[in-house]
């Protein structure tokens, strides 16, 4: 937004539903254009340095033993994810990609 924080590489992650059960597109990109909004807002609620701060909380050697016991215990089948859209101001490759 205001550009606080100045430099550096920023990544934020939200969770935008994607309407796979509307079949005009037109209808579909507008239904998602709102919900990514409604996401946004509560995002801006929590604060932008949300997650970095949690981030910041735990030690690394946590958050290794976490990501190991998610894939062992196959957590990712049983529970929601957390976000499906990374947003990130790295810009991407000069090049068009299909």
């Amino acid at each position: 937004g205001d550009g606080e924080g100045g430099f550096g590489n920023q990544t934020s992650m939200m969770m935008v539903p994607l309407p796979t059960h509307i079949a005009d597109p037109l209808a579909r990109v507008q239904w998602v254009h709102e919900t990514a909004a409604q996401a946004k807002d509560s995002y801006k609620e929590m604060g932008s340095d949300f997650i970095e701060s949690w981030a910041q909380v735990l030690p690394s050697w946590m958050v290794s033993v976490g990501s190991r016991a998610w894939g062992t215990l196959g957590l990712a089948k049983r529970v929601p994810p957390v976000c499906n859209v990374v947003v990130s101001n790295v810009p991407g490759p000069p090049i068009p990609l299909y």
